[in-house]
C-alpha cells in the first residue's frame, strides 16, 4: 500500500532530536515511494520558520524533497480542495481544518493510506475507512 504523509512525518524526519525522528526514518526507508502532498510542503516550511531554522536551510529541505526521485510530490487538484471544504461545511468544522481534509481527500481520490502521528487525524482516517501507517 502507499501513503500520503503528514507534516508531522516531514518534521519528525527532518529534526533528528525528536521524538519519533528514528522510528519516522525506518519507515520511511522501507517505502518504496514517499506521497507528499503540496500542502504538507508549505507547512513543513511554516513550521520550521517557526521553529526559527534559517530559511536557507528550509529552502534547501525542500529542494531536496523535489529532486528525490522517492518523493513523490502530489500537486493539489480542484476537486481535493472542493471535497475537503464539503467536510468542512457537512461537519460545521473550522476553517482551520482545511489542511487535514485536503490531506484526507487527496489520499482518498488515489486510495492511499495515510502516514501521520496526529491523533485527530487518524480519527478522521477511521471514520472513513483510511489506513494509517
Amino acid at each position: 500500500m502507499e501513503y500520503l504523509v503528514d507534516t508531522n512525518i516531514l518534521i519528525y524526519e527532518m529534526i533528528e532530536d525528536s521524538q519519533y525522528h528514528d522510528e519516522v526514518v525506518s519507515k520511511l526507508n522501507k517505502l518504496d515511494r514517499v506521497n507528499v502532498s503540496i500542502i504538507s510542503l508549505i507547512e513543513l516550511a511554516l513550521v520550521l520558520w517557526r521553529l526559527n531554522i534559517p530559511t536557507k536551510i528550509i529552502i534547501n529541505r525542500l529542494y531536496e524533497l523535489i529532486i528525490d526521485e522517492k518523493y513523490n510530490i502530489v500537486e493539489l487538484e480542484k476537486r481535493d480542495l472542493e471535497n475537503a471544504l464539503n467536510m468542512i461545511r457537512k461537519e460545521v468544522l473550522s476553517i482551520s481544518r482545511l489542511n487535514d481534509k485536503i490531506i484526507l481527500s487527496t489520499a482518498a481520490r488515489n486510495k492511499w493510506g495515510i502516514y501521520t502521528y496526529d491523533k485527530d487525524l487518524k480519527r478522521e482516517c477511521k471514520k472513513i475507512d483510511i489506513p494509517t501507517l
